[in-house]
């Protein structure tokens, strides 16, 4: 062996050892990649090569874990999410933090001392916590009593994107001290003993102390508390609760059972729902169920792309009807881990997400069944950590590619380290039958979508409408139109083209279009009601326009049309639309389920505008039919 090899294979060996130290100094170009462009770009960059160092010095490029399809699945959406969206800006720090979160897992899956990171992870929640007192957007409203803590509390974070505030939001602070704290009880269960394999000294002793732990803890749930998130505190008992119960599995079981038949009888007698609407900010929680439904609806209209990297809470704005929650409100994310990662990755990265999630609790099952010891609550702390990240995201989220979520691919590297250790696992060279599934299985998909027209309809639609949301108006009707060549019964591909028509200025086409497309009127009245409500009134009127044009007698139109005329200060034109609404005699007499307005409400507004008009007679007659 030459010298020239022999120090190539020692600065290789060195790079390898290093990888995980490289990474964490290369972490803040990738969590802020516009602060410095051309530093996000080396960084990203020495992941590769730290990859291929990796495979040099050690002879395979990583060790095989259950997670490497799935992750394999969540990286190949990345560029294709990028291009989908017209908002790079957005979406440039999820695929940075996306691509740390990888590099983070394999770095750590490939250290053989790696388990020895589990009490930094033990303890990550008191740096948030520390973090947190001096840079979250406090919100009293929700117990005022709390208002003196906060305003002793110094504000020394400014310049957080998309919040109120700058500041950091309290909801993904809860979120993520969701996920912490069930690692610091872990640690503290774990006890003393379990931190040997730390460098002795001051830094051993404080690791392992229950004493400091127990400080550490009661850091993280007073900060927890003043979140007032209630989805974080959930998300935290039910991640406790699930480590105990890990240990214990009959009071899991128990505890399950109980759970499970007292928020269902709660929510049969109705007392739930009467809680929920009682409690303070209870339009936070009527609002979900929207944004739920409209990321559904973004699922299903962009399958094979997602809507773009965190481009969800913009372009839905866009393109879907909010009537519950107000234009002033940025929602951020869909408030549902999956729904985001659908929105985000489309289908694939959706499917990815749910397949990573469910092999690490085969991983940790698979570690349960080997038997109980003291160490085996950090696998039950580690379980539990990426409990609380899904019991969070279940009704908030932290979307998987921000920030906070770096803890997620961390705890899963662990769990997979661990198993590997366990099963004896090593390096994933000959995985030629793994392999070989994989390409066929990707032909079969490919061959489905380019000849079952309804799946060619789908993607031809998904097209269209990428292009609509970056204003190629052109573009937009070409794939539209042949999404419906393709499959002529997709209705919401003939309200996105109508869209389109609108965009490049074809008014009478959009028309066309939508009355050929059984578009129901009521679906651009929607729109409209969305618009007025956001103070957009010519923008409304226009709407209101074409929904009467397709259907003259929809009384909500014309009602709708009378609070846009009166917006504009226009009282005598909104009696002529009141007077249409209650002419048409489509208006229910009785509220319905899925009506907002009634007869009775349009006569009582006419009777209110007669007053103020001086048409006294009138009114009198209104009142009297009444």
């Amino acid at each position: 062996m030459t010298p020239q090899g022999s120090a190539q294979e020692r600065w290789l060996a060195w790079l390898a050892r290093g990888e995980l130290a490289i990474l964490l100094l290369a972490a803040p170009w990738l969590l802020f990649p516009t602060w410095a462009p051309a530093l996000t770009a080396l960084a990203a960059l020495a992941l590769p090569l730290l990859w291929v160092a990796r495979w040099r010095a050690q002879g395979y490029l990583t060790l095989a874990t259950p997670l490497d399809w799935p992750i394999l699945g969540l990286l190949a959406m990345v560029p294709l999410a990028m291009w989908a969206t017209p908002l790079r800006a957005l979406a440039l720090p999820r695929a940075t933090t996306l691509i740390l979160g990888a590099g983070i897992y394999y770095a750590l899956v490939n250290q053989p001392d790696s388990w020895r990171w589990r009490w930094a992870l033990a303890w990550m929640g008191v740096p948030v916590a520390l973090l947190a007192l001096v840079g979250v957007d406090w919100a009293a409203f929700k117990m005022p009593w709390l208002a003196p803590v906060y305003g002793a509390l110094p504000r020394l974070v400014q310049g957080v994107p998309r919040t109120p505030g700058g500041g950091f939001h309290p909801n993904e602070v809860a979120g993520t001290l969701a996920m912490c704290i069930p690692l610091a009880v872990a640690a503290w269960l774990a006890g003393k003993a379990d931190a040997s394999e730390i460098e002795a000294g001051w830094l051993g002793r404080l690791a392992g102390s229950r004493v400091a732990l127990s400080l550490g803890l009661a850091l993280m749930g007073g900060v927890l508390l003043l979140t007032q998130s209630r989805a974080g505190w959930l998300a935290a008992a039910l991640a406790v609760g699930l480590m105990i119960g890990w240990r214990y599995p009959l009071l899991l079981a128990l505890g399950g059972l109980g759970a499970a038949l007292s928020a269902a009888l709660t929510w049969w007698s109705g007392l739930g729902k009467a809680l929920l609407l009682a409690l303070p900010a209870a339009h936070t929680w009527q609002a979900r169920p929207e944004i739920w439904a409209n990321a559904w609806r973004v699922l299903r209209d962009y399958p094979l792309t997602g809507i773009g990297l965190n481009a969800f809470a913009p372009l839905s704005r866009e393109r879907y009807v909010y009537l519950v929650a107000p234009r002033q409100w940025d929602f951020v994310h869909a408030h549902n881990v999956w729904l985001q990662a659908g929105a985000d990755l489309g289908v694939v990265g959706l499917v990815s997400l749910a397949a990573f999630m469910a092999a690490l609790v085969g991983m940790a099952l698979g570690l349960r069944r080997r038997g109980w010891s003291r160490a085996d609550w950090w696998v039950a702390g580690l379980m539990s950590c990426l409990a609380g990240y899904v019991g969070f995201g279940l009704i908030d989220a932290i979307a998987f590619g921000a920030k906070p979520s770096i803890l997620v691919w961390a705890a899963a590297a662990l769990l997979a380290r661990r198993h590997a250790d366990r099963i004896g696992l090593r390096e994933s060279a000959p995985r030629g039958r793994r392999r070989g599934w994989a390409a066929p299985l990707l032909l079969a998909g490919l061959i489905a979508v380019a000849a079952w027209p309804p799946l060619r309809g789908a993607a031809y639609a998904n097209l269209g409408r990428l292009y609509l949301n970056r204003g190629q108006a052109d573009a937009a009707v070409a794939w539209l139109d042949r999404a419906l060549a393709a499959h002529p019964g997709r209705r919401e591909a003939y309200y996105n083209l109508g869209e389109a028509y609108l965009l490049a200025g074809r008014e009478d086409a959009a028309l066309l279009t939508w009355q050929a497309g059984g578009v129901p009127p009521t679906d651009l009245a929607n729109k409209a009601s969305m618009l007025r409500r956001d103070g957009l009134l010519g923008a409304a009127e226009q709407w209101l326009g074409w929904a009467l044009t397709l259907d003259p007698t929809l009384g909500a139109a014309w009602d709708e049309l009378g609070l846009v005329r009166l917006a504009q200060g226009r009282p005598a034109d909104a009696l002529e639309a009141y007077r249409q609404a209650l002419a048409r005699g489509d208006l229910p007499a009785q509220p319905g389920a899925t009506q907002r307005i009634t007869a009775a409400d349009v006569e009582r507004a006419l009777g209110v505008l007669l007053l103020r008009q001086g048409l006294i007679q009138e009114a009198v007659e209104l009142y009297q039919g009444m």
